[in-house]
């Protein structure tokens, strides 16, 4: 026999008062202060250091992650204790349904499950294929937070959520011994998910429309602008701009990154204005190039003017060239 359980409060154990289920209180407190933890010094960095931060984001990010993989997957195992920081600060820990430890193994896998959606952001930002499906995956790892939260506020038997289920873990006041046994997931539990996931699975077609779409080919073309470090390219129909004639005007997205060389930012500007419009000889009057030139440098010290950013349509620009 078992105490029942409130939403936040009156935690779950066994008729003996042992395997205590931690609170909602105790878990996301802990989880703050381990973000904060695992966080910090790369939000610092970025803080402090802006133009470095960015610049080296291709490393910053991959150390980012490696460092959460391995605190979580060290401290939350028999390694740690099953107590990251914040869990031994709130006096919980992870076990498993025998009240034991974790191995490294299963600990890793928990916590792989819970980053799963970040894990997606991170590859739908970063990789070719990623970019061509990046509403989809983006659609998929917000449905999968939805249910990581739901489960965490709603499913109060055992507070087990996405990467609980899977390992087969809880979370409970530590030396409280093992957790009172697991009843079946309700099926009401799956009702919300759902509901979100055909929201989202209905919206997607809409999204994926207005969503701007990456230009590889402009990218590496302007890539090889003297004094160009980074370029980003990307087209959207506006269909705000409709005109009457049921014509949506195209917008083209164009931001290069600049260092040392190459000119001002007005002239790098000009330039790859000129180059996107030979590269897209297609172009309707009405169509815009929103170009934006940033010398990363100058751009986060205060009081230096570090960009340059002009938005024409075609025929503007045109007219712009002609001066």
């Amino acid at each position: 026999m078992t105490e029942t359980n409130d939403i936040f409060t009156a935690p779950r154990r066994k008729a003996d008062g042992t395997g205590i289920i931690a609170g909602f209180f105790a878990r996301l407190v802990a989880f703050i202060m381990d973000s904060i933890l695992v966080n910090g010094p790369f939000m610092f960095l970025t803080s402090v250091m802006p133009a470095f931060a960015f610049t080296n984001n291709v490393i910053l990010q991959p150390l980012s992650i490696i460092l959460g993989i391995a605190y979580f997957t060290i401290l939350n195992s028999n390694v740690g204790g099953g107590q990251t920081l914040g869990k031994r600060a709130l006096k919980i820990q992870v076990v498993n349904t025998e009240g034991e430890l974790l191995e490294p193994k299963s600990a890793l896998l928990r916590y792989l499950v819970f980053q799963f959606p970040s894990f997606l952001v991170v590859y739908a930002q970063n990789t070719a294929f990623g970019q061509t499906i990046l509403i989809p995956l983006f659609f998929v790892a917000f449905w999968y937070i939805f249910v990581i939260i739901y489960l965490f506020i709603f499913n109060i038997e055992t507070r087990q959520t996405v990467h609980d289920l899977v390992v087969g873990t809880f979370v409970v006041q530590k030396d409280t011994g093992a957790p009172p046994p697991a009843p079946p997931l309700s099926k009401l539990h799956y009702i919300g998910p759902l509901i979100i996931a055909a929201l989202l699975f209905l919206s997607v077609d809409d999204v994926t429309k207005m969503m701007p779409k990456p230009m590889p080919e402009l990218e590496s073309h302007l890539s090889h602008m003297e004094g160009v470090s980074k370029v980003s390219a990307s087209k959207r129909d506006a269909t705000e701009l409709q005109g009457a004639d049921g014509y949506a005007a195209k917008i083209i997205q164009v931001v290069l990154i600049v260092e040392k060389g190459g000119g001002s930012l007005e002239e790098v500007g000009y330039r790859a204005a000129r180059m996107t419009l030979d590269a897209n000889p297609d172009l309707n009057d009405r169509d815009r190039i929103v170009l934006s030139v940033v010398d990363i440098e100058n751009f986060f010290n205060a009081g230096k003017e570090g960009r340059f950013i002009k938005d024409l349509t075609i025929k503007e620009w045109r007219e712009d060239f002609r001066k």
